[in-house]
C-alpha cells in the first residue's frame, strides 16, 4: 500500500480531499452540497453507464481516474482493459454508496465532522507537501515532460535489440519515448519527494514549541 511522508495510506486521501466543509466551532457547512456537486459532475455524456436511468460520463470517469492514478498511485500510464474494468466497478460502487450516504446520513453533524477530520487533516498535509515540494506539478504534468528527439534516437539505438520482433521503428520510438519520459519523471519525482523533508524541517525550525509535561500527566490521569 502506497503511503505518504507521515505513513498514512494514500488511498484515504482520495476521499479526504472531497470534504472541504465541516460542522465545526458552531458553524454548519454543507458537506452534502460538496458531495452532490462531485456526483453531479459524474453524470453526462459521452455515456459510459446508466445508474437508475441516469447517464454517467466516460470523460468524467477518465478525468478522475487519470488524476487519482497519477497523484495517489504514482502510475502515469493508462491502465489496460482488464484493470480499467476494476476501476470502473469501484467507481460505480462508490457512486452508489455516496448517493445513499448523502440521503441516509447527516453529513453536517458534529459526529460526521469528528469522523472525517482525520482524513481531511492528513489529506491537507499530503497536498501541502506535494505542492511545496513540486511533486504535485510533476505528477499533474507528466505528458508535458520534454523528451528530445536526440535522446529518443540514442535510447532507440541502445535498446532496439531488446524490442519485440515485428515492431516498426516508428512504433518502437513511440514506445521508447514513453519509457524515457517515465524514467525522467521518476528521477525528478524522487528528488522532489525527498525535498518534503526539507519543507518539514524548515517548518520545525521556524516554529517554537514548548511542551508542558505536567499537562501530559494530567491528560493521562483524566
Amino acid at each position: 500500500m502506497q503511503r505518504n511522508t507521515f505513513g498514512f495510506p494514500i488511498q484515504f486521501f482520495v476521499l479526504s480531499l472531497y470534504f472541504f466543509f465541516f460542522t465545526f466551532c458552531g458553524k454548519s457547512y454543507p458537506i452534502e452540497k460538496v458531495v452532490e456537486t462531485k456526483l453531479d459532475r459524474r453524470e453526462g455524456t459521452p455515456e459510459l453507464f446508466q445508474l437508475n436511468g441516469a447517464a454517467y460520463s466516460a470523460s468524467a470517469f477518465r478525468d478522475e481516474l487519470v488524476f487519482e492514478r497519477s497523484h495517489f498511485e504514482l502510475k502515469q500510464e493508462f491502465p489496460p482493459p482488464e484493470e480499467l474494468e476494476k476501476y470502473l466497478n469501484r467507481y460505480i460502487e462508490d457512486t452508489v454508496i455516496l448517493k445513499d450516504a448523502v440521503t441516509e446520513l447527516d453529513l453536517n453533524s458534529p459526529e460526521a465532522a469528528a469522523y472525517l477530520w482525520p482524513y481531511l487533516r492528513k489529506g491537507i498535509i499530503a497536498y501541502y507537501l506535494d505542492k511545496k515540494s513540486g511533486v504535485f506539478e510533476i505528477n499533474n504534468n507528466f505528458p508535458d515532460i520534454e523528451i528530445r528527439d536526440k535522446d529518443i534516437e540514442e535510447f532507440y539505438q541502445k535498446n532496439k535489440g531488446k524490442l519485440p520482433e515485428g515492431l516498426s521503428e516508428k512504433d518502437a520510438k513511440r514506445k521508447l519515448e514513453n519509457t524515457a519520459r517515465y524514467l525522467k519523471w521518476k528521477k525528478i519525482y524522487e528528488i522532489r519527494n525527498d525535498k518534503k523533508k526539507e519543507v518539514v524541517g524548515a517548518l520545525k525550525k521556524n516554529n517554537s514549541v514548548q511542551i508542558k509535561y505536567n499537562a501530559i500527566n494530567k491528560v493521562i490521569q483524566d
